[in-house]
């Protein structure tokens, strides 16, 4: 079905529902379908006003013996004739004609011998007055006051809530377990033995069977001496003003001053005793030695086995072997030299009575004198000048004096 002929059917109240919906649903979306709608309304409405129209009704005459032409069926021909011109232009898509039509005019009536006019009718009777209608009194509608609002009734008290009951206090956490008591393992490298004189440890003083922790040292007073047994039955002998600052595990005994005499048992290939001095270290695998240090070196003697003196600040070496001995300082380079034999000891006596001075005692000091005296004068182990005469060695008294 075309536009046009869903817009006429549309306008005759011809369409279904449905056909009724497309047509809308076009409108709202093509503008030339609306103006076509618009123009085809416009031609429906003229032709419904033509059809409408009243035809101006012929004055009463007296009746003529001709026939009179039916006015009416050529006015009906006439509105046909323009509607199918209508519709035949807006279905061919042309513009229908804008040329006016003339509404038929009847034809003269033709001239017949005029009668006599008719006397004029009664004039009507004048309508009756209209009844003049007297407005009804407004009856006034009473209307009840409302009742007045009744006085807001008391809220009802809260309910008391209960208190909640305390709660009970948490029991007190349990108490943590005592910590084990934990045993310190202190590690012992060495026994102290013949405790002479002031002998410290950590600035407090030691008594005979001392155990010496690992990593501690040892201090000797002016007049004091001490023996030192490792474990491994090493004896280190230190006389007096002797400072052992470390004695560890690692078979490492650290002699910062005076003089140390050892008894080293013999040490597995590979794990040597060491003794590190200021200037020297001396590796021993098995020997009896003595260290001495002093302000600016460090001398080495050996009297039984070998050992290697290694000086420390170039790494020079020698190994010292028995009867020998070498000194590491910053001015001697560490040379191996023989130990010169010990000069022999002359006990003299002198018992201040006679003019006799002092007298020379083969075998031993007599029980008879009342006093005695044993000049030492074997070179002390760190002399310069062994060969020059002099009693490096002190007097010591041998038995007292009466």
């Amino acid at each position: 079905m075309t536009l046009d002929e869903r817009i006429l059917a549309y306008l005759d109240g011809s369409s279904t529902p449905a056909e009724t919906a497309a047509l809308e649903q076009v409108l709202e979306t093509d503008r030339a379908a609306r103006d076509r709608f618009a123009r085809l309304c416009e031609h429906d409405a003229a032709l419904r006003h033509i059809l409408t129209c009243d035809v101006p009704a012929p004055r009463r005459r007296a009746p003529v013996a001709t026939p009179q032409t039916p006015w009416t069926a050529i006015v009906i021909v006439a509105a046909a004739v323009l509607f199918a011109i209508v519709l035949f232009s807006a279905l061919s898509g042309g513009e229908p004609p804008t040329t006016k039509v003339a509404r038929p005019r009847p034809a003269p009536p033709t001239t017949s011998p005029r009668e006599a006019d008719p006397p004029p009718p009664p004039p009507p009777p004048p309508p009756p007055a209209p009844r003049k209608v007297e407005p009804k009194p407004e009856v006034p509608v009473f209307t009840p006051a409302p009742p007045p609002p009744p006085p807001p009734q008391p809220l009802p008290a809260p309910e008391p809530r209960p208190e909640p009951s305390p709660k009970p206090a948490p029991p007190p956490p349990p108490l943590p377990p005592p910590a084990p008591k934990t045993t310190e393992t202190i590690l012992v490298v060495a026994r102290l033995e013949q405790v002479k004189g002031q002998v410290e440890v950590d600035s407090a003083s030691v008594p005979e069977g001392f155990e010496l922790p690992a990593d501690k040292g040892v201090r000797t007073g002016t007049e004091g001496s001490v023996t030192l047994r490792l474990s491994d039955s090493t004896v280190v002998e230190l006389a007096g003003d002797t400072r052992v600052t470390q004695v560890s595990t690692e078979k490492r005994i650290v002699l910062d001053a005076g003089t140390a005499t050892a008894q080293v048992t013999r040490q597995q290939p590979g794990r040597p005793l060491l003794f590190i001095t200021p200037h020297a270290e001396a590796r021993v695998l098995g020997t009896k030695l003595t260290l001495t240090v002093g302000p600016s070196e460090t001398r080495l003697e050996v009297r039984e086995g070998r050992v290697k003196l290694t000086r420390l600040s170039d790494n020079a070496s020698v190994e010292v072997t028995a009867g020998q001995f070498a000194i590491a300082s910053d001015a001697v380079r560490p040379t191996a030299k023989k130990i010169a034999a010990p000069n022999p000891r002359v006990p003299l006596a002198e018992d201040f009575d006679t003019d006799a001075r002092w007298q020379r005692i083969d075998g031993g000091f007599p029980t008879a004198v009342k006093g005695s005296l044993e000049i030492d004068l074997s070179p002390r182990p760190n002399d310069p000048y062994p060969s020059t005469w002099h009693v490096p060695g002190g007097l010591r008294t041998k038995q007292s004096f009466a």
